[in-house]
């Protein structure tokens, strides 16, 4: 590998990294969503249960999208490793 792709890898190499990191703070957020949410469940009164069920539903989704995160990047760090090792998704694997 040259230089330039060599740059390239790393960049890629860093967005794997922080593709982790959000994902590690939407399942935070969601944690800390769906605690205000039980809570507000909890007290009772039209108003703390209907804003119990959003919260909820938030923490549903943050949750999701931290999955997708994850998700992500254990392909791209799949695909990193099958760059530096020469090879492609198509290729045959070296002897």
């Amino acid at each position: 590998m040259d230089a330039g792709q060599d740059a390239d890898l790393e960049r890629q190499v860093r967005l794997v990294k922080r593709l982790r990191a959000q994902a590690r703070r939407w399942v935070l957020r969601g944690v800390l969503l769906l605690i205000a949410g039980i809570s507000f469940l909890r007290w009772g009164g039209s108003l703390f249960v209907t804003l119990g069920v959003a919260l909820i539903l938030l923490a549903v989704l943050a949750v999701a999208l931290a999955r997708q995160n994850v998700r992500g990047a254990r392909d791209l760090a799949a695909k990193l490793e099958l760059l530096r090792a020469g090879t492609t998704p198509r290729s045959p694997l070296p002897k």
